[in-house]
């Protein structure tokens, strides 16, 4: 008998909404108040997806992914905020929420998908296929005031 425990990706709700902030604060990460996260939940550009624990149910990890159309045509699919509860990495979650993503890239006949991320993770996204190009800047702009 496989004692491995299942996973399944799935679109995420509302009320899967407490639990995601919870994989973000076990991971160490920003956690912004679950109030302001479900009053922005229906006007968020991207579509967001947890894995889940079959057994339980529980969310032990989250991504988005959001479809961006080029002004020169076709469509850029970013995969942001891809996160998996501590206890459960290792496990194949974050790939499979990577091939969903993947999947729905494909599907939406995307020129590419895109990512950022902190470079001890760059050999799982090269793993999957993702190569380093080009170089990537960001400014992180203040907010409020």
């Amino acid at each position: 008998m496989n004692s491995d425990p299942s996973f399944e990706v799935v679109d995420a709700r509302r009320q899967d909404v407490p639990e995601i902030l919870d994989v973000f604060r076990v991971n160490g990460q920003f956690v912004p108040e679950a109030l302001e996260v479900l009053n922005a939940w229906d006007t968020m550009s991207g579509i967001p997806l947890v894995a889940r624990e079959e057994a339980s149910g529980q969310v032990i990890g989250f991504c988005s992914l959001v479809p961006e159309r080029q002004f020169r045509g076709g469509v850029v699919v970013h995969a942001e905020n891809v996160v998996v509860d501590p206890r459960f990495q290792g496990m194949g979650v974050g790939s499979m929420l990577m091939k969903r993503i993947i999947k729905e890239a494909r599907e939406r006949q995307a020129l590419r998908v895109v990512l950022e991320c902190q470079q001890q993770v760059v050999p799982f996204y090269q793993a999957l296929g993702f190569e380093m190009f080009g170089h990537h800047l960001a400014m992180r702009l203040p907010q409020g005031d």
